[in-house]
């Protein structure tokens, strides 16, 4: 368990550096960090892989990976998801210059939300549901804005 609670302290460590393509450089900096501490080469390989498959489209290849998918879009499934989809938004907006309509950014959303695969048996479970009905939420403002 040792490498994926350390890939999910690195995880976003790369947005130091760049927005883009951060999981990268999160796999960088915490293979360098870890070579100079002297940690074994087998955890280090597995430390960047579980960063790695956080890149969008998600593709974990085992359950450490899944397990480090599923906490890095956790959100999703929760009540906290509007708060934290608002800040979001914010980032973007900051960060690169994205700045959407309402009704692009509801779009959006609702395209990446069913498109999106939780892969462990507990956020299948536990947060899926949740994040179905905050899809139906999402779909009732359209329908809102429509009537």
């Amino acid at each position: 368990m040792e490498p994926l609670l350390i890939a999910a302290l690195f995880h976003d460590t790369g947005n130091a550096l760049s927005y883009i393509g951060h999981e990268g450089l999160s796999a960088v900096l915490a293979r360098l960090f870890l070579e100079k501490q002297g940690y074994c080469e087998d955890k280090i390989s597995q430390v960047v892989k579980c960063i790695g498959a956080t890149t969008l489209p998600q593709k974990p290849m085992n359950q450490y990976e899944s397990i480090l998918c599923d906490a890095d879009l956790f959100h999703l499934g929760t009540k906290s998801f509007f708060r934290i989809n608002k800040l979001l938004r914010k980032e973007w907006s900051q960060a690169l210059n994205k700045n959407y309509s309402d009704k692009e950014w509801i779009f959006m959303n609702i395209n990446f939300l069913r498109s999106h695969t939780y892969h462990t048996r507990y956020a299948r479970l536990t947060l899926e549901p949740v994040k179905q009905k905050n899809i139906h939420i999402m779909e009732s403002f359209v329908l809102q804005d429509i009537n």
